[in-house]
C-alpha cells in the first residue's frame, strides 16, 4: 500500500470552466477495444471508501461475444484513496484501512492511501471535483491511461456530474482517458452492500463531510 503526497492547487472556478464544456453523455465502448490478455493497461480509480470499490471490482460486464468479465480483466486496477472531505482523521482512517481487506479477495495491483488534510467544500460539486482533480494530476504523474471513479455506486451522487467532470479534467490535460460509468445502474448499490456484509466491510452512513 503506498502513500501519495503530491498536492494540487483546485478551486471553485475550475468547476465553473469544467460545467461549461460539453459532456459526452454515452461510454465511447471502451472495453470492447481492449482485449483481454495478460498485458492490461493501467487504470487509476478513485475511491471513496472500500464498499463502493467493492461494488465495483465484484460486479461483471457483459462485451461482445465474451462471458461477462469484471473490471480487473481488461485494466490492471490501483484504488487511489483521496478524500479530504471526511470529517475527521479517525474515519479517514478506518476507510482506508478496509481497503486492505479487498486486495485477497479481487485482483487490485496496488492501492494509494493520500494522508489526511482535511478541507472542507461548500458544494458537492466542488468537492467532486477537487478529488477528481487530484486523482487525475496523480494519473498524469506516474503515466495511467485510464482513469474512473467508484463514486457512481452511490445513489446519491449523480453520474452525469461526475463524468462531466472527470471528462473534462482528461481533455484539458490531455490524457488520460476517462472511463465512463454509472455503477449504480444495474442493481449496483445494491451488490456493494451485499459485498460489503459477505466479506465484513464497515460500512460509515454518511458521505464523510460534516453536511452529509
Amino acid at each position: 500500500m503506498e502513500k501519495f503526497t503530491q498536492k494540487i492547487d483546485y478551486n471553485a472556478k475550475t468547476v465553473t470552466m469544467l460545467q461549461a464544456l460539453p459532456l459526452q453523455s454515452s461510454n465511447p465502448k471502451i472495453l470492447q477495444t481492449l482485449p483481454l490478455q495478460s498485458s492490461k493497461p493501467k487504470l487509476l480509480l478513485h475511491t471513496c471508501c472500500a464498499v463502493c470499490a467493492a461494488g465495483v471490482l465484484a460486479r461483471t460486464f457483459s462485451v461482445g461475444v465474451n462471458p461477462p468479465q469484471t473490471l480487473s480483466d481488461f485494466f490492471n486496477i490501483t484504488l487511489y484513496f483521496y478524500n479530504p472531505n471526511i470529517d475527521t482523521q479517525t474515519e479517514h482512517d478506518l476507510r482506508a484501512g478496509e481497503l486492505v481487506k479487498l486486495l485477497p479477495r479481487f485482483s487490485v495491483a496496488n492501492t494509494v492511501i493520500v494522508p489526511y488534510t482535511q478541507t472542507v467544500y461548500n458544494h458537492c460539486t466542488d468537492c467532486i471535483g477537487a478529488r477528481l482533480t487530484h486523482t487525475n494530476g496523480y494519473a498524469i504523474a506516474h503515466n495511467y491511461p485510464y482513469v474512473s471513479t467508484v463514486l457512481s455506486v452511490s445513489p446519491h451522487k449523480n453520474a452525469e456530474v461526475i463524468n462531466s467532470l472527470g471528462s473534462a479534467l482528461c481533455a484539458l490535460s490531455h490524457a488520460p482517458t476517462w472511463l465512463f460509468a454509472d455503477f449504480k445502474k444495474q442493481n449496483g448499490f445494491k451488490l456493494a452492500g451485499e459485498v460489503a456484509s459477505k466479506i465484513n466491510l464497515y460500512r460509515q452512513n454518511y458521505c464523510g463531510c460534516g453536511k452529509s
